[in-house]
């Protein structure tokens, strides 16, 4: 039996630049001072701005830092052991870190290289191999930032997928919670990179995609588990569309968690949105309020049949109220100032309906 926990050091990858964009701003930032970082991987330039391309080109070729005197933007190559990983855009660097020597700049992008890497490992869940919660919670961070400060679309979904594994001993459950793992990067880690956030609940962060086109994927999701032979499977959804009260990424995860919690409640295999369980006195079947059901059962005590008949007034002028005739053929309980509840003694249903036809 062999020990399941992956301890081991890794090295940078193009990839992880992106993946641990905040982690790795932040790394850099506490090594030379600077307003903000951007990264290029080794080969990219199609996506690079138009006033960094030359100075990353001479970085790559020459494999030292560069100094822009133009622009004032300070250029550091990033490594993965003695290979180039990439180059880090620095502006709005101090004029002491300018007026370093190119050894010492260089010995400084060795450092910060070195910090990344463990910066890496720190990140990454020991059994899956994946990035952890504390990794998934910078990156909303990273997301809701950008929102506060009206920096593009920040239209996003935060779903959480518990595939909570039913396993005889600790080896079993962690054997089944690396399969899905790697199931689910096979899947959508072209897409996004799952996080793992421990004992088989993962968290996934889709961008630029509506709340409906998220529970669509998510149905999907658990279409595809199901297909594979996974037992049960949850998923919650959080859908972020530049909200414009302020929130935390530490809330967004726990409406998301409350919206799984009663998705495990629906069967085994099911979803719910937090929007559609937020507000739940807006739902039309909504149970009445305590006071509503005691009238109502006062009324029908006694009686063999009945009909009720529920009146919603769609648009109401503000103080306004839903105004009834004067005769009706039963009592009336009032729910609010939108919505009534007629009682119907002694009808079946074909007179109810017929009533509700001439009533609107």
């Amino acid at each position: 039996m062999s020990f399941p926990f992956a301890l081991q050091d890794k090295e940078l990858e193009e990839a992880d630049l992106d993946l641990f964009y905040p982690e790795f701003v932040e790394t850099v930032s506490l090594f030379l001072p600077c307003t903000d970082v951007h990264f290029a991987g080794p080969h990219s330039g199609g996506e690079l701005s138009s006033r960094w391309k030359a100075g990353v080109e001479m970085v790559r070729s020459e494999h030292k830092p560069v100094l822009d005197g133009g622009d004032e933007g300070l250029y550091l190559p990033l490594w993965s052991g003695d290979s180039l990983l990439g180059v880090a855009i620095l502006n709005g660097c101090p004029a002491a870190c300018k007026e370093k020597s190119s050894t010492w700049l260089l010995e400084k992008s060795r450092l910060i290289s070195r910090e990344m890497a463990r910066v890496k490992g720190y990140a990454l869940d020991s059994v899956t191999g994946l990035p952890g919660g504390q990794a998934l919670r910078r990156r909303l961070d990273t997301l809701l930032e950008a929102a506060r400060k009206g920096e593009g679309d920040c239209t996003f979904s935060l779903s959480l997928l518990d595939l909570h594994p039913r396993a005889r001993d600790a080896d079993h459950a962690l054997a089944v919670i690396n399969r899905s793992a790697a199931f689910l990067s096979s899947l959508i880690g072209h897409l996004f990179t799952p996080c793992h956030l421990g004992n088989g609940v993962f968290g996934l962060l889709w961008q630029d995609i509506s709340e409906n086109q998220a529970l669509k994927m998510a149905d999907m999701l658990l279409r595809w588990l199901k297909r594979e032979g996974f037992p049960r499977s949850w998923i919650g959804v959080r859908s972020f569309a530049c909200e414009k009260a302020e929130i935390s990424g530490e809330v967004l995860l726990a409406q998301a968690w409350e919206a799984l919690t009663i998705a495990g409640k629906r069967g085994p295999f099911a979803l719910c949105s937090y929007q559609a369980v937020s507000n739940k006195s807006a739902h039309p079947l909504c149970p009445p309020k305590s006071r509503v059901v005691a009238e109502l059962r006062k009324m029908w005590t006694g009686d063999d049949s009945f009909g009720l008949v529920l009146l919603h007034m769609d648009e109401i002028e503000k103080g306004g109220h839903l105004v009834l005739p004067d005769s009706l053929p039963g009592p009336v309980v009032d729910v609010n100032e939108q919505e009534v509840f007629v009682y119907l003694p002694g009808v079946e249903r074909g007179r109810v309906e017929e009533w509700c036809r001439d009533f609107q």
